[in-house]
């Protein structure tokens, strides 16, 4: 299939880069992926495929059959992100108008879905990352990865009631480290924590598919969509309240080998089920299934 994929390309080293991950993907099924910047004219091509571009007109225009990946929550109960809720709303109307299907992370947008346009799919591992190399002294005690900047109040209090309660012992880490600096970061934390905040059944972050392939020991708010595709225990450990999650990181701090057991669990699972790749080929399948190409 020839895609023309319209996104935030080129940000390896500087972000996730999940754009060039899953066009790495793609092109490793064999496909013909055209990346294309928002805003530079589009090939022509079997199909279109965009992640928040939102220039209506243009991919109305666009004479073949066109697709969008959503890979944020769209809308959140935390009253303190009213303003964002509802320009992600508007933007999925649109998106959903102008397009024949969308993928969404966000499972419970989906299940409210009334276009019938909507799939469920989350995001998944970078194959391109590798896990650094664990150092004997893992001198970062607890890793927590979670931006608070615009992630709304509900973030915020997470995040201050784990550093009051473990002061220095915490590493928050608000942006900007990715690619082999978190690797890095990753393999010299003994416990990395994913915050409660956003997160249902059905929705989580990419946070924990990152972190575990790359083979963190990882502590993450109980989610049946999560628990059925982590063993709890073995490869994740979930927890259900802020208690809970303090008693998990005060044993896991003390034992290593749990550890050590947790992420190659962790980034075994991931390898196995949840890369890029994985989500590769469902997107297209269900593409051709629904589409025809």
């Amino acid at each position: 299939m020839r895609i023309a994929y319209v996104g935030r390309h080129g940000q390896l080293g500087t972000s996730n880069d999940d754009e060039g991950a899953l066009t790495h993907a793609l092109r490793l099924l064999g496909h013909e992926v055209l990346p294309v910047l928002e805003g530079r004219a589009v090939p022509l091509a079997d199909l279109l495929l965009f992640n928040k571009w939102s220039d209506w007109p243009a991919i109305a225009a666009f004479s073949g059959p066109r697709a969008f990946w959503y890979w944020d929550r769209v809308d959140d109960p935390d009253p303190t992100l009213a303003r964002r809720n509802a320009t992600r709303r508007a933007w999925m109307a649109e998106a959903c108008r102008v397009s024949n299907l969308g993928f969404c992370t966000d499972g419970d947008w989906v299940a409210a879905d009334k276009t019938g346009k909507l799939v469920w799919l989350p995001q998944g591992f970078d194959e391109r990352l590798q896990p650094a190399v664990v150092p004997e002294s893992q001198d970062v005690e607890i890793l927590l990865p979670a931006s608070v900047i615009k992630c709304g109040a509900a973030r915020e209090k997470f995040v201050g009631r784990l550093k009051d309660r473990w002061g220095e012992s915490v590493c928050h880490v608000e942006g900007g480290v990715h690619g082999l600096r978190l690797a890095s970061l990753v393999a010299r934390s003994r416990v990395v924590v994913c915050p409660d905040a956003p997160g249902t059944d059905s929705y989580w972050s990419n946070r924990v598919y990152l972190l575990a392939g790359l083979g963190a020991a990882l502590l993450h708010p109980s989610s049946r969509g999560v628990r059925d595709q982590y063993a709890a225990g073995e490869q994740v450990m979930f927890y259900r309240s802020p208690t809970e999650l303090d008693d998990m990181i005060g044993e896991l701090l003390d034992r290593p080998s749990a550890r050590r057991a947790m992420g190659r669990g962790a980034r075994a699972c991931t390898l196995a089920c949840h890369t890029y790749r994985h989500r590769a080929e469902e997107l297209v399948r269900v593409v051709r299934e629904r589409l025809g190409i």
